[in-house]
């Protein structure tokens, strides 16, 4: 039974999610975010080996979510890898850190995050636009930083995707510690070519999104909506209220 309160009404549907409906206001859907420790365990993993859609090959491909990280984290925070295949670290320490993309072991110096990567929300998105020379490109809250790159690896690796953390058997001093929202995974597709202001919650991409973790609610924090309603695994990670939207 919807309730009134301040001439909005709060909808309840299966308990899953709550719509906010007022007058002259977008419907606006509750979100959150998953919450990772920085320990050796804590991750969000994918259950099963990556069939064709998590595959990149030789293609475009957008990798983007919205990241809080902890002050204090480790020096070498992995946000997510596939063994074998693409990796983001942001090492170094509060005061500085670089951004490193890494393709199956070798990695690629992108730039300095110098302000504002601690206890705020910040969007990233990885982007391979085709095969010619700086098709890689970085965009932090909208706006590209660092270098261009060139990247043509053919990620074809099977591994699941770990996000929050490195594989498993690895170092605290490579564990995320803090938030992560709305991580997409997208095959085909350079999504941002250009400036563009980061909105939410992110939509699935069809046929072309692979995974999308949008962590609306506690009782959906580890649902798959990328539409292939892959079986998340998590380990010393949990649902959190903190949003960026």
């Amino acid at each position: 039974m919807p309730i009134s309160i301040n001439n909005q009404a709060i909808i309840n549907i299966n308990n899953a999610a709550s719509i906010r409906v007022g007058t002259g206001i977008s419907p606006e859907l509750v979100t959150g975010s998953l919450s990772f420790l920085g320990t050796t365990a804590s991750r969000i993993t994918t259950s099963g080996s990556a069939d064709a859609t998590l595959q990149f090959g030789t293609g475009s491909f957008t990798i983007e979510w919205w990241q809080n990280m902890s002050t204090g984290v480790s020096s070498f925070p992995r946000v997510f890898e596939q063994s074998g295949g693409p990796m983001v670290s942001m090492e170094g320490s509060n005061a500085s850190r670089t951004f490193y993309f890494w393709s199956g072991g070798s990695f690629t110096s992108i730039g300095s995050l110098t302000s504002s990567l601690n206890d705020t929300w910040n969007h990233f998105a990885v982007v391979r636009s085709g095969s010619a020379a700086g098709n890689l490109r970085v965009y932090r809250n909208g706006v590209q930083f660092g270098s261009s790159a060139t990247n043509t690896t053919n990620f074809t690796a099977t591994t699941v995707i770990n996000v929050g953390n490195r594989v498993a058997g690895n170092l605290a001093s490579e564990a995320y510690s803090g938030s992560i929202t709305n991580f997409h995974w997208v095959k085909g597709v350079a999504k941002y070519t250009s400036s563009f202001t980061p909105t939410g919650p992110l939509t699935a991409i069809s046929g072309s999104t692979g995974l999308l973790l949008l962590a609306l609610t506690n009782a959906t924090a580890y649902l798959d909506s990328s539409g292939y309603n892959r079986t998340m695994i998590a380990t010393s990670a949990s649902w959190s209220s903190n949003s960026p939207f």
